[in-house]
């Protein structure tokens, strides 16, 4: 009797055991993983936008929108595409002709393709920096009117293009898991090719005249300073 006694003592022993053991482990797997500051991780992408020029905000000036993708951690290839409008209004006063509505409008277009190296400080921010081919496009026309009653009108154009290697640095900022903000500073080299036009034309056929001409050059240069927010997945 003693034997089955004590046999059904380690029985029951066993299996407040195994339903102890079995119940902590079901309430740990219950417990919620610890949450992720950044999403600086392997396979992670992210949708960019970034500010360029206008920090107040109060006219569109340009922008920049971005992807990028994680291949490792600390390693990303990031593809984007910049749009920017620039225009002027102003008075201006020639040698003998005082010009008025002197109007100016630019249009441009950037793309850029980075590699990118991230040196993590924290569990929230990250250093990077980073390299690419650079391509852009720009449109300028300016048009005046003069106040002489006779009537004459200018007008010139220009096309610029270029390609070069653009080197940036930045910090990006992780505000949640998937949410960050980033500020980004670079320097481009690149090959310009410009096409300028101009034309004045009066209502006598002496003083009317258009020229055009093509130049080329070599520049080394500041990129603009840019502020974003990123959204990862």
């Amino acid at each position: 009797m003693c034997s089955v006694y004590e046999s059904c003592k380690r029985t029951a022993l066993a299996i407040a055991l195994i339903a102890l053991s079995t119940s902590m482990a079901f309430s740990q797997s219950e417990e919620p993983a610890k949450k992720a500051l950044n999403s600086l991780r392997d396979g992670k992408s992210a949708l960019i936008y970034e500010i360029v020029g206008d920090f107040d905000l109060t006219a569109f000036e340009g922008a920049n929108i971005s992807l990028k993708h994680h291949y490792t951690d600390n390693r990303a290839y990031r593809v984007g595409v910049s749009v920017s409008i620039e225009k002027g209004d102003a008075d201006a006063a020639g040698t003998w002709v005082v010009w008025e509505e002197l109007e100016t409008r630019t249009e441009s277009m950037a793309l850029t393709a980075l590699k990118l190296h991230y040196s993590k400080v924290g569990e929230r921010g990250a250093f990077y920096w980073g390299f690419g081919p650079r391509g852009s496009y720009s449109h300028t026309k300016s048009t005046a009117d003069n106040v002489d009653p006779d009537g004459y009108g200018r007008s010139s154009s220009s096309e610029t293009f270029s390609l070069g290697l653009l080197a940036t640095f930045g910090v990006e900022w992780f505000v949640t898991e998937r949410i960050s903000l980033l500020g980004q500073y670079g320097t481009v080299v690149d090959y310009r090719k410009s096409q300028n036009r101009g034309r004045e034309i009066s209502e006598n056929p002496d003083y009317s005249w258009y020229e055009r001409n093509t130049n080329s050059s070599w520049r080394l240069y500041a990129d603009a300073v840019r502020f974003g927010l990123s959204l990862y997945w």
